[in-house]
């Protein structure tokens, strides 16, 4: 089972359970309701090492196929064919060294167990690609007594008062600053990286609070299924002579990678007070 049908058949199984509530409701004024609780786990999937070498395996495939289409439209029919191979090959090693992982599901009614049930899945989105990228946030500098608004509502005129040159003392603080700054922020992004490594965003937005940044992760996925599809198709192309619609076929490859785009943000405080929020987005 797929995850997008055991998560419709989870809501399957939710309406269900409130239908029968509402019925004994229903069939009994007396008897009180009580809420559907639903809990979700998931253990087991591939060690941090697991991981890497999986990621790995899955770039040279997506290369892979990319070289056989490169060889394909330069009519090196050969060279296409032991690129496809060794693609085959890649995505087979991966479904070998991919482990499942085990989601447990409990449904109660109140503190009544009504089902438990626990299944084994292997996780066919692979990650074969990622970069961050580091964002300053700001909040707006409070209001100067050249533009204070007056009981008009109209911001006030008259000159702007003149500053004196810093001096020299106040230039080294300064440049003190900067440097404890600069420092405090890099810090802050090593933290983050840290816990966006072990799947922790909340740890990393909270190591961010303090430096005024935010992180956007950019995570490319491979189907391992899909791509394989695609790539047996292509090589039964190519075995054929049909070269043209081989070359689309392997740029199914491509179009079929999944990517995610998360905003790892900390509210920043505005003069009033307010705040702004995080958010994360993905594409596929």
């Amino acid at each position: 089972m797929t995850r997008t049908h055991q998560i419709t058949a989870l809501a399957l199984v939710a309406l269900a359970f409130v239908g029968i509530a509402r019925h004994h409701g229903t069939a009994d004024p007396h008897r009180h309701s009580t809420e559907i609780d639903i809990t979700e786990s998931v253990t087991g999937g591939p060690t941090e090492k697991q991981s890497v070498e999986l990621s790995e395996h899955g770039l040279a495939a997506v290369n892979d196929a990319g070289l056989a289409r490169v060889a394909i439209n330069d009519g090196r029919v050969e060279s296409a064919k032991k690129f496809l191979a060794q693609t085959r090959a890649l995505l087979d090693r991966i479904r070998k060294d991919d482990p499942p992982i085990t989601v447990t599901m409990d449904v109660k009614q109140g503190r009544t167990p009504i089902e438990h049930r626990r299944t084994h899945e292997v996780l066919d989105l692979i990650p074969i690609m990622s970069d961050l990228q580091v964002v300053e946030g700001f909040a707006a500098p409070q209001d100067s007594p050249a533009s204070a608004p007056t009981q008009d509502g109209k911001a006030s005129g008259g000159p702007i008062p003149s500053v004196a040159p810093a001096t020299a003392e106040q230039k080294t603080q300064g440049a003190d600053t900067d440097a404890a700054r600069v420092a405090a922020r890099e810090t802050a992004i090593m933290q983050a990286k840290e816990h966006l490594r072990q799947g922790d965003q909340q740890a990393a937005a909270k190591a961010l609070q303090l430096a005024d940044l935010m992180l956007i992760t950019r995570q490319v996925n491979m189907p391992l299924a899909e791509t394989t599809r695609h790539v047996d198709k292509a090589s039964h192309l190519v075995d054929r002579g049909k070269l043209h619609d081989a070359n689309l076929e392997l740029k199914k490859v491509q179009d079929g990678l999944v990517i995610t785009t998360t905003v790892v943000a900390v509210p920043v405080t505005d003069a009033d007070g307010a705040a702004s929020g995080a958010g994360a987005s993905n594409a596929g």
